[in-house]
């Protein structure tokens, strides 16, 4: 999640790829990916009562994030699959698409900082 708030904006200049940004961009991509199913299986608070049915659970995932979820993470995975493939080079527009779509995950920071907020 760090990563993702420190490097995702930094993408934008086209940095080097090193060996870390590159591990960490998969484990970033794998964290996402499993967070969908693990999303399922927190509760929430609605009206100060805690909620955890999980058919609530799912439809208000279904309402919030899962429409970011299927817009980004296929997206992230086409273009880390495809940057497996040295020999080929990923098509300009395509690579402005990404960018901005990584930026909406970050969105999900936001989330984050909610649930503090909302904790204290």
């Amino acid at each position: 999640v760090c990563y993702d708030c420190f490097f995702i904006p930094l993408r934008v200049f086209r940095p080097k790829t090193e060996p870390f940004t590159a591990v960490a961009e998969w484990i970033g991509l794998i964290y996402w990916t499993l967070n969908i199913p693990a999303t399922l299986t927190v509760g929430f608070i609605q009206d100060g009562v805690a909620v955890m049915n999980p058919l609530r659970i799912l439809v208000q995932y279904l309402k919030t994030w899962f429409l970011v979820d299927v817009l980004v993470l296929p997206f992230d995975w086409f273009f880390a699959l495809w940057a497996l493939d040295e020999s080929g080079d990923t098509p300009g527009e395509a690579v402005k698409l990404l960018r901005v779509l990584r930026l909406v995950r970050t969105a999900r920071l936001l989330r984050l900082l909610k649930l503090k907020w909302r904790s204290e």
